[in-house]
């Protein structure tokens, strides 16, 4: 699932440049705080 939503945000900056930015905000589920912890590791790799 990580793998996809790297790909789809690398999509989204190809299209936007440097006028993408991606924003997550945590609300409390189990799969957020996942996808908080994952987009903090991976936030590098769509420089």
């Amino acid at each position: 699932m990580v793998i996809v939503l790297r790909e789809i945000a690398k999509w989204y900056k190809s299209i936007f440049g440097d006028r993408y930015y991606l924003e997550l905000q945590d609300h409390g589920h189990p799969e957020v705080e996942y996808a908080l912890g994952c987009a903090g590791e991976d936030q590098r790799g769509l420089d």
